[in-house]
């Protein structure tokens, strides 16, 4: 299996083009935008380019880890570009470059905050604006102004 894998790597990365340092995978991603890839025909195993690339340099990727990239691009082949972390470790990553979907209702931890938040929403701000002025989404937002989280404030 692992020439396999060697010769599919190869043929990715004569395959790909540049974006930004990126070596994106040609292949069409998939809706969570990333490369599939298979090996060895129908009854194969399936892999994403990136996780295919690291098993093609570095050897079989343990079972607690994962690939994670250091672009934040999902197509992204660039071998310089991956490092293996836990899950823990890719959602400290999204964390710290504010990539989070769903972002933490953590950070308004303190009465002022919800007074001031309420006193916005008073002033005509939408929730989008305080969302954004509070690094939070709109949901958080609209949890703090109907008082579900009252409880847990300092």
């Amino acid at each position: 299996m692992s020439d396999l894998i060697s010769k599919k790597a190869q043929e990715l990365v004569s395959r790909a083009f540049s974006v930004n340092g990126c070596k994106c995978c040609h292949l069409a991603p998939n809706a969570k935008g990333y490369s599939p890839v298979g090996i060895g025909g129908r009854n194969g195993r399936k892999y994403r380019a990136h996780r295919l690339i690291w098993e093609a340099t570095h050897g079989p990727i343990p079972d607690n880890l994962m690939v994670l990239h250091t672009c934040d691009n999902r197509r992204c082949i660039n071998i310089d570009h991956l490092f293996l972390g836990t899950a823990k470790d890719n959602t400290q990553d999204m964390m710290n470059k504010g990539r989070n979907k769903y972002r933490s209702h953590v950070k308004i931890s303190t009465k002022a905050q919800v007074e001031t938040i309420k006193s916005l929403k008073a002033s005509g701000q939408t929730l989008n604006q305080i969302a954004q002025r509070f690094a939070v989404s709109m949901e958080t937002i609209r949890v703090y102004l109907n008082d579900y989280r009252q409880a847990e404030l300092v």
